[in-house]
């Protein structure tokens, strides 16, 4: 009771104080300051159009007792203290002035004006950074390096859409549409395409493109992106070209207010296998669900998007601006959804918030004659790589990939007439099944102070003598322009920026291969375990490969083959092996093929020479004939350096044949025909892929004409990946590339890919080229590993006619293969 008489007392004192306050006013000619005592709880002193909002002690007193109301007025003297110091008077309020103050101002304590400080100095920094961002102050989101390229050529017309064709109906689609690329009549929403765009430099381009874009004119510009994109051709090295054209159809669709149509196909891009794709469209599609009010969706997205810009490894600077930016938008639709709530987001500058800007990436994205690498150096995974390389990730040392084994039909497209055992079907067929690595290196980490990737290189680059060789050794002009090729693709991959995840530059470790017996095995062990290389390119020499696969094995580092096309190189059935050049296996078919079933020869001599080349060279075309019902007559064999081959060809023109092939090097060819016209001998001469060369064309002369080779790829196919290495080879050398230099730069390619995808870990390399579904897209045509990782892609023959080599595949010879089963008999 005690306690409740002060509190009266002192309410009543206040009271009093009050009204000789109003009573001075009033004498003053002035109105009263402060309301009635009864009203000072539900309103704020001083601020005029302020809100009835209930006070602490109204509250407390709605909900207690109201003689304790009072109690809640005691906490207001700090605050109106503070408040005078802040005005300058340096005077403590009276007891009446302490009374009078609203309830509302006295129901802060320090640590929450503590916290209204800190508030306000946030604010101001989001002010701040806001204003740095609308004035410049960010970079663009775009690599730095990706922004002058000029523009491709559009290709020939072969479309192919990118959406799926079960997509769902989104806003503003009658349910059963076709999907947005696929629109009756061309129709896009309410964006009509037009039958052409024209273009003022003459052809589509993404610079007519873009030229649109700039223009604001956005119904051109989306037409131009949509035809440029129908005109990609079927394959994964088009696909990143073709996601970006339509994540900037999106930006068109966009800023010409379809957001919903734009919000489709960035949810399209979602599925995209390049994350840079899909994080862009993520980053984009933030803005979308922003001016949509959805909040906490973009919140979530733009959380999405920095996840997927920590996958990003190429160009750090500006995959670190993007998750910057995107964690600024994350402050950003937190702070809009909470003033939301109460309705306080509606007066706001439309400028305190962040516009978006799309990223130009057109530059990364090299065409026909644009001087880059046609194919795109970021988005080069396929789906099914993808797919595969996220399966590898995801085991341990104890666990195996569960990616399953390929296995061929047929081994090498073999038809049924030249398999070995004629018609008997044999117990078991070897090199159908795909041997698997269950070794646990997969699980070894990733190293972290490396200045460069390396990646070796063994041929025959120096001139030696060994019993392995036939003497002395003869193969340095073709390690040459292996060694060549190989450096060219190094170069490049370097000017691309190198190692991205690492942002360190490749290095090519250089040693010979020098024909003596075991020394191809100790310069692989010198190279894995001293230069510690990731993977290895070679060699030529089939006896030197064989040695170096099998150290390879007990390695277990992966190693390309360029340049040895001994059928029985990859038959060893080891895990880490690889070619990308067509066998004599592939070469000897087609040339048995011509000789037997188109030219109707029935008598064929050989002539080859006495090292492994020649011996394993001829193998299948002994084989081939026998099986055919046409064994080969005679062969003869010549040791390497032997200039006069009398004896040989004495031997051959006795046999009365209808023709003669040739496996050897070219100069040694070139000699024998020479001498075989001397002779009278006027057969047809039939020779191997090495024949195939200046050097043979200079030493033979007019005898050249009408000689035919069989040869892995046609290198004067319409490609513009072919055009462009041929135009950079000559640049870079001062002469013109030929096979061993194709075939080098395709094999040094493919191992930077797969350093690039797997990362530097020697299993995830090996499993990335072992589980590639697709062709290679290479310089030297389409390289298709089978089962057992051989290249079993198309080969031809080659005539010299009228002074030049042409180049004939089995189609258009009219070739037939022969039967094949099961093959055949499923058609």
């Amino acid at each position: 009771m005690a306690r409740k008489k002060r509190h009266t007392a002192r309410a009543d004192k206040g009271s009093e104080v009050v009204a000789d306050r109003h009573r001075r006013t009033a004498e003053l000619g002035g109105e009263p300051s402060d309301p009635p005592a009864a009203d000072r709880s539900r309103r704020r002193p001083d601020k005029p159009g302020s809100l009835p909002i209930p006070s602490l002690a109204y509250v407390a007193a709605g909900a207690g007792s109201q003689d304790e109301a009072p109690l809640a007025d005691a906490g207001a003297q700090g605050l109106w203290e503070d408040s005078a110091e802040a005005a300058g008077t340096g005077q403590s309020p009276s007891h009446a002035q302490r009374t009078s103050m609203s309830p509302q101002m006295r129901r802060f304590s320090n640590l929450q004006k503590i916290l209204i400080v800190c508030i306000v100095f946030v604010a101001v920094l989001f002010v701040y950074a806001v204003r740095r961002v609308s004035s410049g102050h960010v970079t663009d989101l775009v690599p730095p390096r990706l922004a002058s390229a000029p523009a491709a050529e559009v290709p020939p017309p072969l479309g192919r859409g990118l959406m799926p064709e079960t997509e769902k109906p989104g806003p503003g689609r009658e349910p059963g549409a076709p999907p947005l690329n696929r629109l009756p009549g061309g129709q896009r929403s309410e964006l009509r395409r037009p039958g052409a765009v024209d273009s003022p430099e003459g052809s589509l381009s993404l610079t007519v493109a873009e030229a649109f874009y700039r223009q604001k004119d956005y119904s051109r510009a989306y037409a131009a992106y949509d035809q440029l994109r129908q005109a990609m051709a079927a394959d994964e090295q088009d696909e990143p070209l073709e996601d970006f054209l339509t994540l900037k159809m999106a930006f068109c669709m966009k800023k010409a207010g379809n957001i919903q149509q734009a919000n489709q196909l960035f949810k399209t891009l979602l599925q995209s296998p390049y994350p840079a794709i899909r994080a862009l469209a993520a980053y984009h599609q933030i803005f979308v669900e922003l001016e949509n009010k959805q909040y906490w969706q973009a919140r979530t997205r733009a959380y999405q998007t920095i996840a997927l810009v920590e996958t990003i490894d190429f160009y750090r600077d500006w995959a670190l601006t993007l998750e910057r930016d995107c964690h600024f938008l994350v402050a950003e639709s937190l702070t809009r959804n909470v003033l939301s709530l109460c309705d306080a987001d509606k007066d706001l500058p439309p400028q305190l918030w962040r516009h978006s800007r799309e990223s130009n990436l057109r530059s990364r994205f090299g065409g026909v004659g644009s001087g880059e690498d046609l194919r795109p150096a970021i988005f080069d995974l396929d789906r099914q790589t993808a797919e595969a390389l996220k399966k590898i990730n995801s085991v341990n040392a104890y666990q195996v990939p569960d990616l399953g084994l390929r296995e061929d039909q047929i081994y090498a497209k073999t038809s049924q007439d030249v398999e070995p055992f004629g018609y008997v079907k044999p117990y078991k067929e070897h090199f159908l099944l795909q041997i698997e690595y269950t070794g646990a290196g997969r699980a070894v980490a990733e190293p972290h102070d490396i200045n460069t990737v390396k990646i070796g290189f063994i041929g025959p680059i120096m001139s030696t003598v060994s019993v392995a060789t036939g003497g002395k050794s003869h193969e340095e002009s073709l390690g040459i322009k292996m060694l060549q090729g190989a450096r060219l693709a190094i170069e490049q991959a370097n000017a691309r920026g190198g190692y991205r995840k690492k942002n360190v530059p490749f290095e090519m470790v250089v040693t010979n291969d020098n024909g003596l017996w075991g020394s191809s095995g100790n310069e692989i062990i010198k190279m894995a375990y001293r230069d510690e290389v990731w993977a290895i390119l070679g060699t030529i020499d089939g006896a030197n490969s064989h040695i170096a696969i099998r150290v390879a094995l007990k390695i277990e580092i992966p190693i390309m083959n360029s340049g040895d096309t001994d059928p029985t190189f990859i038959e060893t059935n080891i895990p880490w092996v690889f070619r990308c050049i067509g066998d004599d296996r592939q070469q000897s078919y087609l040339l048995v093929d011509y000789i037997y079933r188109t030219l109707k020869l029935n008598r064929v001599g050989i002539i080859r020479a006495s090292n492994r080349y020649g011996r394993f060279g001829v193998r299948k075309i002994d084989d081939g004939s026998r099986r055919m019902g046409h064994p080969i007559i005679l062969e003869m064999a010549y040791n390497l350096g032997t200039t006069d081959f009398s004896l040989q060809l004495e031997r051959l023109k006795a046999e009365n044949l209808d023709a003669i092939v040739h496996w050897g090097d070219a100069r040694d060819g070139a000699v024998i025909l020479n001498q075989m016209r001397a002779m009278g001998m006027q057969q047809l001469y039939f020779a191997c892929d090495r024949c195939v060369s200046d050097e043979f064309v200079q030493v033979a002369g007019p005898n050249a004409e009408g000689v035919i080779c069989a040869y892995p790829w046609d290198p004067t196919s319409e490609n513009p990946q072919l055009e462009q290495f041929h135009k950079d080879f000559r640049e870079r050398f001062g002469q013109e590339p030929e096979t061993y230099a194709g075939h080098a730069y395709d094999g040094m390619n493919m191992l930077i890919w797969a350093v690039q995808a797997a990362g530097l870990n020697r299993a995830k390399i090996r499993d990335i080229l072992a589980y590639r579904a697709k062709p290679w897209k290479g310089v030297t045509g389409d390289i298709v590993l089978s089962a057992c990782h051989d290249d079993v892609g198309e080969v031809y023959l080659a005539k010299r006619e009228n002074g030049r080599w042409n180049f004939y595949s089995r189609e258009d010879l009219k070739i037939p293969r022969g039967y094949i089963r099961p093959r055949d008999s499923n058609e």
